[in-house]
């Protein structure tokens, strides 16, 4: 009640403010004829980053989510592994206009900051400024607290990694994973509760030639 009332008298704010926006994705298609052995040839982490054309970034956000933490069986199960099915990480998305929400049963983006968060995703590298989009992996550190097994999260979180990079190499882009980020600002955006943490970002854009 209160959220509602600050959204309808806020001053000189509109009530449209208050949504937030949300963005459909495009199913994921990784229409790629790249075999396996040459995605992993071409795996490999890049930092010097050429745009990638409007109409397909998208596209590609779609297909390197499935990649990350998509659906691959008719159970639900995942591409990537988790200790007895508990996962523990949430995804997010930031591009230069905006930090984004990742909902992967609906496949949807839902704004949660607005604004240019690229270079807090790499400490301010200059790949930051050359990169089309990156993603935030959030870890849950309550999912694993009571056994005290949080390497278990860790371990979801690498091989959500490698198939983000791999992804990245059957797609022809180029990604970097940064364990040097700034958290206090990205964290900010989010926002996190106390039990939530960011483990790692990737940014993400087309191969230089």
């Amino acid at each position: 009640m209160k959220k509602m009332l600050l959204c309808l008298f806020g001053a000189g704010i509109a009530f449209s403010a208050c949504a937030a926006d949300v963005v459909t994705l495009p199913e994921s298609t990784l229409d790629t004829p790249m075999t396996l052995r040459q995605a992993m040839r071409e795996r490999k982490t890049i930092r010097d980053f050429a745009p990638v054309a409007p109409a397909k970034k998208m596209q590609y956000i779609s297909d390197l989510l499935w990649c990350a933490t998509g659906q691959n069986r008719p159970d639900g199960h995942r591409v990537t592994p988790a200790a007895i099915n508990r996962y523990a990480a949430t995804l997010y998305v930031v591009d230069a206009d905006a930090v984004y929400r990742f909902d992967r049963q609906k496949n949807t983006l839902t704004e949660v900051a607005r604004g240019n968060y690229m270079t807090a995703c790499a400490n301010n590298r200059k790949m930051c400024e050359l990169a089309t989009f990156a993603l935030i992996f959030v870890l849950d550190e309550s999912v694993w607290a009571e056994r005290n097994r949080q390497d278990y999260a860790a371990l979801e979180v690498g091989a959500m990694m490698q198939n983000v990079y791999l992804g990245c190499a059957a797609l022809d882009l180029g990604t970097c994973a940064c364990g040097s980020f700034n958290a206090e600002k990205l964290a900010a955006a989010l926002p996190l509760a106390a039990h939530q943490k960011i483990y790692l970002t990737m940014v993400v854009g087309g191969k230089t030639r």
